[in-house]
């Protein structure tokens, strides 16, 4: 007899609803692949440094092996980045590669970016994770939501999709966001913003 085990109950009662019995399931989510090291403000400080980041923006992740994918949406982050307040205040750094369509619109945003084509190993992405101030996810639909469980372990902010399974995973700890709403998510990185400013002005002697 046959079970299956899936990483989160939002797919469990996706396969549930096709014609798999309930008693062949097994919710068992997805671990993190090793130790998030434990996080503070130096912390970050010194994984900026390294990476050669600006000390002086929010940076602001997105990870995504094929940027143009259209369910991974990176799309609205550009729109969004595109209409930001402050945006000489923020560094946008993409993970994966672009079509050259995106490649051209990510050259026309005024906010600097910084665009990481080479796959990264396990380290180096978590030492992207810790160096960043904000982990970005606008996907419309995944099955668990491991990026967003990674960057949270790290310290990140998290502003995601606003899934089921990403509220499952995240809970209270994320901000939620429609995913083809470019001007909401516009909003809510004005607002990041403001957070982390004053997160750093109350850390400083």
């Amino acid at each position: 007899r046959t079970v299956f085990a899936v990483p989160s109950r939002w797919l469990a009662d996706r396969m549930i609803a096709a014609g798999l019995p309930a008693d062949r399931l097994h919710v068992v989510p997805n671990p993190l692949l090793g130790a998030a090291p434990a996080f503070d403000a130096a912390a970050r400080r010194a994984a900026r440094s390294r990476s050669g980041w600006p000390a002086d923006r929010c940076v602001a992740l997105v990870a995504a092996g094929a940027l143009a994918d259209p369910n991974k949406n990176v799309a609205t982050v550009l729109a969004a980045m595109a209409g930001v307040a402050r945006p000489e205040r923020w560094c946008l750094v993409l993970l994966g590669r672009p079509d050259r369509a995106m490649r051209r619109r990510i050259g026309t945003l005024p906010v600097r970016t910084v665009l990481v084509e080479q796959g990264l190993d396990r380290a180096a992405l978590a030492e992207a994770y810790l160096a960043a101030d904000l982990f970005l996810n606008p996907s419309r639909g995944e099955s668990f939501g491991m990026t967003n469980l990674e960057a949270l372990a790290h310290g990140c902010r998290l502003l995601c999709s606003d899934l089921p399974v990403f509220r499952e995973i995240a809970g209270a700890a994320a901000t939620y966001l429609p995913s083809d709403a470019p001007a909401a998510w516009t909003s809510a990185l004005d607002a990041a913003l403001d957070a982390t400013l004053d997160a750093a002005l109350a850390q400083e002697p």
